[in-house]
């Protein structure tokens, strides 16, 4: 083989793996989105935050990670309540499945569709600690067995977090 036909091909290679890579890297890097804000949780009362979430579209197999951080500056036991409300009907809530970890541990499995037309409320109680922020995050996913029914397909909702000192 001639040395310009190998270089040709070792050059195809490089760029055909800079170009996987690259594209990993960053469907790594927006499968996961931070609600931006840490909440800070200062007193014995009741804090409450409302996050929006708009035009959550999945595709099969894929799957979106939101995390919100909790720093607390007065110290114990905690319930957290979660409150689902949905804005909008974009028919993806019956496709996708959320899963909630406290601190990467699951605490609650259950359908997007659940959440939004049942009324449901999540409530758990967590010890949070000055030194040591406890992070919540909700991943929405979509099952590889989905078809062409949830083709152009979105969600939003409104999630309020409500923490009050038991």
């Amino acid at each position: 083989m001639r040395k310009s036909v190998k270089i040709f091909l070792l050059f195809l290679v490089i760029s055909v793996t800079t170009f996987v890579a690259i594209t990993m890297w960053f469907n790594i890097q927006n499968a996961h989105d931070d609600f931006g804000e840490e909440i800070i949780i200062e007193s014995n009362g009741q804090t409450v935050k409302n996050f929006s979430i708009d035009d959550l579209m999945l595709n099969p197999g894929q799957s979106k990670e939101y995390s919100v951080n909790l720093i607390c500056k007065a110290e114990g036991t905690y319930l957290i309540i979660l409150d689902y409300n949905e804005t909008k009907d974009g028919g993806l809530k019956g496709f996708v499945d959320v899963d909630i970890f406290v601190n990467d541990n699951i605490i609650e499995t259950k359908k997007l569709d659940e959440l939004l037309t049942d009324n449901v409320t999540i409530e758990f109680s967590e010890d949070l600690y000055g030194d040591k922020p406890v992070v919540l995050k909700f991943v929405y996913k979509m099952s590889n067995n989905i078809k062409n029914e949830a083709q152009e397909t979105y969600a939003d909702f409104d999630l309020k977090l409500t923490i009050e000192k038991e």
